[in-house]
């Protein structure tokens, strides 16, 4: 559970999601997931209105590290951005990973 989730916040803003997913990326990355590189590419961003829109990108883990079995190595993302007193919030984060090949 992140930081806004915790403190039951609606939404979280751009700089704190930020600050959750270092810390949660900086313990994997020490850990199980050490020597392995992430890779987030930004994609598609459409305005839905002047108060919400829409991101998208893609992902790709490599390295030295193979990750655990079944786990993906690369997918797509959607980001629901919603506008709240001036400031762009992250409303939603879905990280899609890519399906498995047969």
């Amino acid at each position: 559970m992140n930081e806004c989730a915790a403190s039951r916040r609606q939404f979280c803003s751009r700089s704190q999601l930020a600050t959750s997913l270092t810390r949660r990326f900086t313990k994997a990355f020490a850990a199980e997931l050490k020597g392995t590189k992430l890779v987030v590419t930004p994609g598609d961003e459409r305005a839905v209105n002047a108060d919400l829109a829409i991101t998208s990108g893609t992902w790709v883990l490599s390295g030295d590290t193979p990750p655990p079995p079944g786990a993906a190595t690369k997918g797509t993302y959607l980001n629901t951005l919603v506008k709240q007193g001036g400031k762009w919030l992250i409303a939603g984060s879905a990280p899609i990973p890519a399906p498995a090949k047969p």
